[in-house]
């Protein structure tokens, strides 16, 4: 008697909650609408629009995140201003002198180094905080220090390190990129 009792509750709520209605087709028979009552949908619903709500949150903080570390990073580029001519530190202008011409835009370009009598050209990039040389079959990548405007101290990978100042000029070079 119990056990029918329930099965009987148990149809009672199942009619009520999932009740199938007939389409209108030449198939009516066979095929079937499933209707939901509206407590279950907005029970089912629910969970779903919390879900949506976290993924939109998390979307936020990580479009937030990356625009904020470009700003700083174009911020950055435009502190130390890299483009332009750089001569090393405590050597007078002459004979065995390191320079380094840096063109193009804030964070890639050509360059042309002199360094012990040596003339080298190239391509130039910022990659995070490294300044990468490639030309003429020679690489070579510098830890870049900023240290104030107009002096950077570049590292090479042997530990080597020199401090470079920028060459005051009221010279507009004409070879520079522009940026679009």
């Amino acid at each position: 008697m119990c056990l029918c009792m329930a099965n009987s509750l148990y149809r009672g709520f199942v009619n009520h909650t999932f009740a199938l209605k007939p389409l209108a087709s030449r198939h009516a028979m066979v095929m079937h609408e499933l209707y939901i009552e509206p407590e279950v949908r907005r029970y089912f619903f629910k969970g779903v629009g919390v879900s949506f709500l976290v993924l939109a949150g998390v979307s936020l903080i990580a479009f937030l995140y990356v625009r904020t570390t470009r700003q700083a990073r174009q911020a950055w580029l435009a502190k130390i201003d890299l483009p332009g001519n750089w001569l090393c530190a405590g050597e007078a202008e002459g004979e065995n002198e390191t320079n380094l011409a840096l063109l193009g835009g804030g964070d890639a370009g050509d360059f042309v180094r002199l360094y012990q009598g040596d003339k080298w050209r190239g391509q130039w990039r910022l990659h995070g905080h490294t300044l990468i040389l490639q030309g003429e079959g020679k690489n070579q990548s510098f830890g870049l220090h900023f240290f104030k405007p107009g002096s950077i101290g570049l590292e090479d990978s042997a530990g080597k390190r020199l401090i470079y100042a920028k060459l005051a000029s009221n010279v507009v070079s004409l070879n520079r990129v522009r940026e679009t």
